[in-house]
């Protein structure tokens, strides 16, 4: 069983991955969820879970002190940085401030559960950051939302379908648009269907 410490201040991030996991079939149990790093340090005792799931961005605090102190009171404890920022630099960020993982809060249940496994297994695992060369390639989570877009979705039936907001929806296109310099999304989806990216 591979438990989980879940430090986001998001209710609906939270509950996406509270009713995400089921114990008995997924061999992922969340044991404890807490708003801040100082909360989490706080009430938590070390041997009651395996890895750290953690927001980048906890209200004002800074990404990489928050990072640095889990570290510093979980020595050995990997840390998976989850959020809705896809930015390739943030991501280099984590990396180099040695985060283990990094997964985006819009990804789907076998993409983040398949991040976890390795991660416990003791991979270091950044989708993107892996592929931050290759200007024209997507990760499997934008593919999929664009797919849904194409096919007629609104950004809340994705969200929905996800389990996530419709503000992650919208900064996973707005990225898209602004990776490729399109205007929106029809262009976007036009474009990369040209390209036979997606």
């Amino acid at each position: 069983m591979i438990r989980l410490l879940i430090i986001d201040d998001h209710p609906v991030a939270i509950n996406g991955l509270r009713n995400m996991f089921r114990p008995s079939r997924d061999g992922i149990e969340v044991t404890a969820c807490y708003p801040t790093t100082e909360a989490a340090v706080a009430n938590t005792g070390k041997e009651r879970f395996d890895i750290v799931v953690l927001d980048l961005h906890l209200g004002k605090s800074d990404p990489v002190t928050n990072l640095h102190f889990i570290e510093d009171k979980f020595p050995g404890k990997p840390v998976i940085i989850f959020t809705s920022e896809e930015s390739e630099e943030w991501q280099r960020r984590m990396f180099e401030a040695g985060a283990q993982g990094y997964v985006l809060k819009s990804a789907e249940r076998r993409e983040i559960m398949a991040i976890i496994g390795m991660v416990s297994a003791g991979k270091v695992i950044f989708p993107d950051f892996a592929n931050e060369q290759d200007n024209t390639s997507l990760t499997r989570n934008q593919q999929s939302i664009l797919h849904d877009l194409a096919q007629g979705f609104s950004y809340k039936e994705i969200a929905e379908k996800k389990r996530t907001t419709v503000s992650t929806i919208e900064k996973t296109t707005f990225h898209l648009r602004n990776k490729f310099k399109v205007r929106n999304n029809i262009e976007l989806i036009t474009l990369l269907r040209d390209k036979k990216i997606l």
